[in-house]
């Protein structure tokens, strides 16, 4: 931690940059990483603790910290109630900790009497030893000759040897099906492999295979096997190559090698550098859904270098050709089912007698052993109990049907799925009359893959839409979306109670995989089921149908979108990646002129204002585009994207393109909406913003003076907008050294 008065702001942020330069350089060949918290970063408002806020910081920051450097400039500081200045506090509370100090004053502290009496405070009273510093070079050199004396003497040798043997665990690791089947032979060849030396082995084979259950059961292993765990396991969703790059941001936040709002290319640096050809500690990477951006992946240094001893990659993809024959990589192809598995998985599940096994064989083979399908076929059978000729001659008439309509047939999508699902509703329909279960069904088909919140169910519920289907007319038509009526959440024995029942129903037919405990459980569904989930409920369900589910989606998770204290940035960024992954696959204008819009951007924002700053910034690019296709360039919807898309970025430490990003958004909406609409002033208060964050600092006080007549104008001198206004500009004054005028 860095500790100062507030005059000594300079030379503080002088001895934070060298320790950050120190981590750059030294952290890797040192063994142990740099994390600096300092007062205008990690300070935190609490109205729970009164207006003691050096109380706050000492027990949120301060009593945290491992290493303290101290500095003065001229003065001691602003009287606590428990010392004489914060700073000093904070000294006194880390030296009676045992903590190592290090304290600089100024060559010349004999010329500021306070400074005299802290100096002899510090030394006598306290213990500590202080330092001289001339110039801010100088003080460069002190800083990092007092990181390696600390190293040199040993004084955090603990922390090290604690790191080492800390378990780590990060990201989602799926939980085990409920048909798992372990496939021991596809176990052993991927043991072996990472025996044999290959640091990377990848899980082949077309989507419905079983890759990801697969890769899941060697990330349980990793993390839950007693003494023999690794000490790092990370679960990375790999959809992409920034995908990739927060993930791995993630793991290096949580191992304390960036902090939480690095730029995601250096936090994932970070994390590769750690992890590469490390001897002590053992450690399990899992790339899931790695197919497209593979080699993309690999040219860019991400795929950590191990020799498979102590370190070992795991990756799931659909693409040979960016792993044949490359170093150090082994492939495992993971095929369908054999005859004699897919029937003893039947036979198994659903504990069939010996006779009904050539039925079991006749309907393994129509579903051509696709483990999935043969999963969905099992929890049918299990549920009626009915003999599997009974689902096969289902499934035929369902396949016989789809060939004279036509279907969804993408690339790797095996139409095999969609008929067994369609022949999975007749008997969802049976259990459930309401068809709620199929409706329930489809609205987990619209959501991220890779998990949903199952309190979004809750207030789902409460919609009426999917327990009765109450939204809709008699006739099953539905008025415009965003119309439907908003009713309060359902209190205890409502209809919200049967939600664990309705999701536990569709776990039992293999249709969702559930993690967790109520209220946090975590919902997610196969994407080849989701696929066929779609396919199906698109064809058969009215248009508008379709876009009012969509639309109490959205309102659900609205209403369920956690608060206060109850929002964090893994919430938070679970609502937020799930409302895009809603808004880019259902591109309707009418769902984006209702709520949709702003609550998706709202998501976002309150992802990045909870610690998830990268990935707010590359949930907003991916959201922009589907934004300028769906509302056009200059409708206000898109301008308010791409205001916060320059937000974030700045933010994120990229000022130069918040810059350029703002300069570009003020012409269009000065051009779209006019120079004295709202928007058009907020991005003028934007750009000023950032062109000071920038260093060009006269020239945002130049803007924020013409800001400053024109809102005062427009707005009225009392109006918030306009207060904020002077606001900024006296601080930026402030920052220039120029006094207030008058």
């Amino acid at each position: 931690m860095v500790s100062y008065p507030g005059d000594a702001r300079e030379p503080a942020s002088r001895v934070r940059e060298a320790l950050l330069r120190w981590h750059t350089v030294r952290s890797q060949r040192e063994g142990v990483g740099l994390v600096v918290k300092w007062w205008p970063d990690d300070a935190i408002s609490d109205a729970e603790y009164g207006s003691d806020g050096q109380a706050v910081f000492n027990r949120r920051v301060g009593d945290q910290a491992d290493i303290v450097f101290a500095v003065f400039q001229q003065r001691a500081g602003t009287e606590t109630l428990r010392s004489s200045s914060g700073t000093i506090e904070e000294i006194e509370r880390a030296a009676e900790a045992g903590k190592p100090v290090h304290v600089f004053f100024p060559a010349n502290w004999v010329d500021y009497p306070d400074l005299v009496e802290a100096k002899r405070h510090l030394e006598t009273d306290c213990g500590v030893l202080t330092a001289q510093w001339t110039d801010l070079p100088d003080l460069d050199g002190l800083v990092s000759r007092s990181v390696e004396s600390d190293l040199d003497h040993q004084l955090i040798a603990p922390l090290l040897a604690t790191a080492k043997h800390k378990h780590s665990v990060t990201g989602l690791i799926p939980a085990a099906a409920r048909n798992f089947q372990g496939r021991e032979t596809l176990r052993d060849r991927v043991t072996q492999a990472w025996a044999e030396g290959h640091g990377t082995v990848a899980l082949c084979g077309d989507g419905g295979r079983g890759k990801t259950h697969l890769a899941a059961w060697f990330a349980r292993q990793a993390r839950d096997k007693g003494d023999e765990r690794c000490d790092i396991v990370a679960w990375v969703q790999a959809s992409s190559k920034i995908a990739v790059e927060l993930g791995y941001t993630e793991v290096a936040v949580k191992l304390g090698l960036a902090e939480e709002n690095t730029n995601p290319s250096d936090g994932a640096a970070a994390l590769v550098n750690y992890l590469s050809d490390r001897p002590v500690e053992s450690w399990l990477l899992i790339l899931d859904g790695l197919d497209n951006c593979f080699a993309e992946v690999a040219e860019a240094g991400l795929i950590p270098a191990t020799d498979g001893s102590t370190g070992r990659v795991l990756a799931t993809t659909r693409f040979r050709s960016a792993v044949v024959g490359a170093q150090n990589r082994a492939l495992v192809d993971v095929g369908v089912f054999s005859r004699e598995e897919a029937v003893g998985f039947l036979s198994q599940v659903a504990d069939l007698p010996e006779e009904m096994s050539a039925d079991a064989a006749a309907l393994a083979r129509e579903l051509g052993y696709l483990p999935l399908a043969l999963s969905v076929a099992a929890g049918v059978i299990c549920g009626q109990r009915q003999p599997p000729g009974v689902f096969l001659e289902q499934f035929l008439a369902k396949r016989s049907l789809r060939e004279g309509l036509g279907g969804l047939d993408p690339e790797g999508y095996p139409v095999v799925m969609a008929d067994a699902w369609a022949a999975t509703v007749d008997h969802l329909n049976l259990v459930d009359p309401s068809g709620a279960t199929v409706r329930a069904a489809f609205a987990a088909a619209l959501l991220d893959p890779a998990g949903h919140p199952g309190i979004v169910w809750q207030a789902l519920a409460g919609s009426g839409f999917v327990v009765d289907g109450s939204r809709f007319g008699k006739d099953g038509s539905s008025g415009p979306a965003g119309t439907g009526p908003s009713k309060p959440l359902p209190g205890p024995g409502s209809v919200a109670g049967q939600v664990p029942e309705m999701l536990s129903r569709l776990a039992d037919y293999s249709l969702v995989n559930l993690q967790g405990w109520w209220p946090g459980v975590v919902v997610s569904m196969h994407p080849m089921t989701a696929l066929a989930v779609q396919d199906y409920y698109g064809r058969t369900h009215p248009a508008g149908e379709v876009v009012e589910l969509i639309s109490a989606l959205a309102e659900a998770f609205d209403r369920s979108m956690p608060s206060g204290g109850a929002a964090d940035k893994a919430s938070s960024g679970l609502f937020a990646r799930n409302l895009v992954h809603l808004a880019v696959g259902n591109q309707d204008h009418r769902l984006w002129e209702s709520a949709l819009g702003g609550l998706t951007r709202r998501a976002v924002s309150r992802l990045g204002d909870h610690g998830g700053v990268s990935e707010a910034v590359a949930l907003y690019q991916t959201l922009l585009p589907v934004v300028e296709g769906t509302l056009g360039l200059d409708h206000p919807g898109t301008l308010t994207t791409r205001n916060n898309l320059a937000w974030w970025l700045g933010r994120s430490g990229r000022v130069g393109e918040a810059v350029d990003q703002f300069e570009v958004l003020l012409a269009d909406r000065t051009r779209v909406l006019g120079p004295d609409h709202p928007d058009t002033l907020t991005t003028r208060n934007n750009l000023a913003l950032w062109l000071g964050w920038s260093g060009r600092v006269g020239e945002a006080i130049e803007q924020f003076e013409v800001l400053l007549a024109d809102r005062t104008r427009v707005l009225g001198p009392d109006h918030p907008d306009t207060l904020t206004t002077r606001n900024n500009l006296a601080y930026w004054r402030d920052r220039k050294g120029d006094p207030p005028p008058g």
